[in-house]
């Protein structure tokens, strides 16, 4: 995908423990999601890497 660019903020918040956001990448875009274990410190739960699909009229049918 080649360099990435960090977001400014999340796509989506689902609570204080799981969100998702895109990374824009030289050839194409990452979405990420993850979820914190209900610890403390906070630690990585769950995490998922995958390569987000473009917006299109094929797509939403």
């Amino acid at each position: 995908m080649g360099a990435c660019t960090p977001p400014k903020d999340f796509d989506y918040v689902e609570n204080a423990l799981r969100g998702r956001w895109t990374l824009t990448c030289e050839r194409g875009n990452l979405q990420v999601a993850i979820t914190l274990a209900p610890t403390m410190p906070p630690k990585v739960q769950l995490m998922g890497i995958r390569p987000a699909m473009p917006v299109t009229m094929e797509n939403c049918q």
